[in-house]
């Protein structure tokens, strides 16, 4: 693990170079399992995520 100052440096790049993460595609919730699928047949290039609808 860095140390902090690193940490800080790493930040400040990301946010000068606006880095963003890479999306590969969502699930809504009631297809978790297929999310689950999904990652475990390693076809996937960037984050998946789970959308849990709007709060209510």
């Amino acid at each position: 693990m860095g140390s902090r100052e690193e940490l800080h440096e790493l930040l400040d790049f990301i946010d000068k170079h606006q880095l963003k993460p890479l999306i590969d595609r969502g699930f809504p919730f009631e297809q978790i399992y297929k999310a689950f699928d999904y990652l475990e047949s390693q076809q996937q290039l960037g984050k998946v995520y789970i959308d849990f609808g709007k709060d209510k």
